[in-house]
């Protein structure tokens, strides 16, 4: 604006103050040539004032409307966050194996072994790593340093409030992605969409057994790798799903079981964690099973396996975590099945609803007959909170809140 003042104050010393001559014509007065000098000077000041408003109106929306940032995850997790939240379009390169991010990016390594050169050729803004103890590589941080980007690191989740305190949470010590990402309203509509679910479907099964069923969460089976205590499996088992851990009891977040360990914790349910894999039509022939095979548990005299085959359901440490919940809360209970795909149809009510699990909160009418056998594919790139996966009433504009 103290530009554009200045302009004005010189045009008016030009205009009026500095003497002006016009050329002497035939017929022309002294009244005359003072009406043609102050008519031109309107129509400069006129034309002069037009585009000084351009100029600040410009000013202006750019003030208003930022440039989009240019981020690099090194996380599909993250990843996923980044598309519910809507910036889907903002992420320039990926890490290996990334299949919640837009497809066709560049791949720039992982966040123990990133190819610098090439992340630094896309002219990241912001870096994005989900970071274990070991932390990221110290190059990362050494051209964070040196102002190169904005090195954003979140610890590995191992809980819903802590994917919740990720995606809008306050705390001292970093910025949620919500602010990060300048989505702060979506990402608090998501979470209330997401705590929402988790405490509906806590609700809906938590008379489903007089005993809570003991579950297996495979993630490889062969060899066998299952989900122990302290992960989020663990936390929506536990605390959200009424069931129990087979592996709970064992230590580190992911435990290695021979047949042996099986005979002693004696699932009652084994779920297959496969991302888009087929489910299991003879259990005698199929290859995934087969370590459970002849072994005297529950599990396989009431033949309780099944494939969690959501394209999504490695990403459970993310926003995608209500999504992978209820496909697990199906196969758990599955006489709740209608039940719960009711919850995912519908949105939050108005009031506010406690995330402490299990949530009294209202739940959908629903129908025994409903209860689907199988649930939908899902591609994995469809953000799932901003589209209608589950053939309901969820809005992208009510998720977006903005």
């Amino acid at each position: 604006m103290l530009r554009i003042a200045s302009q004005a104050e010189w045009f008016f010393q030009i205009q009026w103050f500095a003497p002006a001559k016009l050329p002497a014509r035939e017929g022309v007065d002294n009244g005359e040539a003072v009406f043609l000098k102050t008519f031109s000077s309107l129509v400069i000041v006129w034309a002069w004032a037009a585009v000084a408003w351009g100029q600040t109106t410009a000013i202006e929306a750019t003030a208003t409307e930022p440039a989009p940032l240019r981020i690099v995850s090194f996380s599909p997790a993250l990843s996923q966050f980044v598309v519910d939240l809507g910036r889907g379009d903002w992420i320039v390169g990926v890490a290996d194996h990334d299949t919640a991010a837009p497809e066709g990016l560049p791949v720039v390594g992982n966040y123990l072994a990133p190819h610098v050169e090439r992340l630094l050729s896309l002219r990241p803004t912001h870096v994005l790593a989900m970071v274990g103890k070991e932390g990221p590589d110290a190059r990362l941080v050494e051209w964070a340093a040196r102002g190169q980007f904005e090195l954003l690191l979140y610890p590995t989740p191992h809980s819903v409030r802590e994917i919740l305190d990720m995606l809008a949470g306050v705390d001292a010590g970093r910025t949620n992605l919500g602010r990060a990402l300048r989505a702060q309203d979506r990402a608090r509509e998501l979470s209330r969409l997401i705590t929402y679910r988790l405490s509906a479907i806590s609700q809906a099964v938590k008379d489903a057994a007089a005993i809570p069923p003991r579950v297996l969460l495979v993630f490889n089976p062969n060899p066998l790798w299952a989900s122990g205590p302290g992960s989020v499996e663990d936390d929506l088992l536990c605390n959200y799903l009424h069931a129990s851990n087979a592996a709970g009891d064992l230590g580190g977040v992911a435990v290695v079981l021979d047949r042996e360990r099986l005979l002693e914790l004696r699932p009652d349910v084994v779920l297959f964690m496969l991302p888009g894999a087929p489910p299991i039509d003879d259990f005698a022939q199929d290859p995934r099973p087969s370590l459970f095979r002849g072994l005297d548990v529950p599990a396989v005299e009431q033949n309780r396996f099944e494939v969690i085959g959501d394209p999504r359901v490695l990403l459970i440490q993310s926003t995608a975590v209500d999504q992978i919940a209820a496909r697990l809360a199906m196969a758990i209970h599955p006489d709740k099945a209608g039940a719960i795909r009711k919850i995912m149809q519908s949105n939050p009510p108005p009031s506010e609803v406690s995330s402490a699990p299990p949530a009294d909160v209202p739940l959908p009418a629903t129908k025994p007959s409903e209860a689907p056998e199988t649930m939908p594919s899902i591609p994995m790139t469809t953000p799932v909170h901003g589209s209608d996966p589950w053939g309901g009433a969820v809005e992208q504009g009510h998720v977006d809140g903005q």
